[in-house]
Order: structure tokens, then sequence, then C-alpha cells
């Protein structure tokens, strides 16, 4: 896959505001790839996630306006608490729908970087939880100093 093409779910999942992952690792993983290729930002924490979910989503749905269709296809989905397994056939087969429809992998054009915000993870945290709940600890050694005998 290249670096550019990402697979229908995924991109369902970035663009719709409705994180649909794979039950497996790699599932996230797809998640964090095309938000970072989308942003052009590397290394997002997790807590970031959504808030640049939220720059992206304009883009894809401009590049795939079929996502309206699943947006509103996902206003209809069982709830949750009802049966697991239900839930779990109904996004199985929304899924295959647009894979039908459009292809198990789309290619994606990268959000203008003007428009995305980079905020430093920690000050981020901060943001989110409080300052007085993030302790930063420098783990950098200091250099001795030339006249230091150790």
């Amino acid at each position: 896959m290249n670096e550019n093409e990402f697979y229908t779910h995924t991109i369902i999942s970035a663009g719709t505001g409705y994180t649909m992952v794979e039950d497996s690792r790699q599932g996230f993983n797809n998640i964090y790839r095309i938000l970072e290729y989308m942003s052009g930002e590397k290394g997002l924490m997790i807590y970031q996630l959504p808030r640049v979910s939220y720059e992206v989503e304009p883009y894809l749905q401009e590049q795939f306006p079929w996502l309206m269709s699943v947006k509103a296809d996902l206003e209809t989905m069982p709830a949750k608490s009802n049966n697991a397994d239900a839930l779990l056939n109904w996004l199985q087969n929304l899924v295959q729908k647009y894979n039908i429809l459009y292809g198990e992998r789309q290619t994606v054009i990268p959000m203008h970087q003007e428009d995305h915000e980079v905020i430093d993870p920690i000050t981020e945290a901060e943001m989110l939880i409080g300052k007085d709940k993030i302790i930063t600890i420098d783990l950098t050694e200091d250099e001795p100093d030339d006249d230091d005998p150790a």
C-alpha cells in the first residue's frame, strides 16, 4: 500500500467522527497513519487524535463526498447496549457496502498545512487535564565541565 493510500474503513473513521478500528493493534495504527499523513505531523499522541480528526474531516469529506452518506448511515446504527454481535455485523455490512461501491482502498490528498494547528504534546495534555496533573522530568544528563576532574 502506498503512503497516500488508505483503507476505506480508515477514511470513514477519520472523516465521520465515528472511529472504527479492526480488532487488532494495526487497526488503531491505521488511524494514527492517516491523521499523521493528512496533518503532516508525526508522533501524535492518543489524546491529540480527536482534535486532528476534527481538522481533517472537511478535507476528507471534500475528497470523498460519499462520506456524508456514511454519516447518515451511522446515525441509524443500532444502540451499542442492545446486542454487540448485531452491532458488529451491522458495522461490517456498512464497511462492505462502501468497499463494494468505492473500493477497499482510496488515495488521499493531505490537508493544507496552514489549517493544522501544531500543539506541543505536553502543552496539549496540560490544556486537557490541567497543568497541575502533568509532571515533566528532564532526563538529559548534564555534560561534565572541562574543569571537573571526574
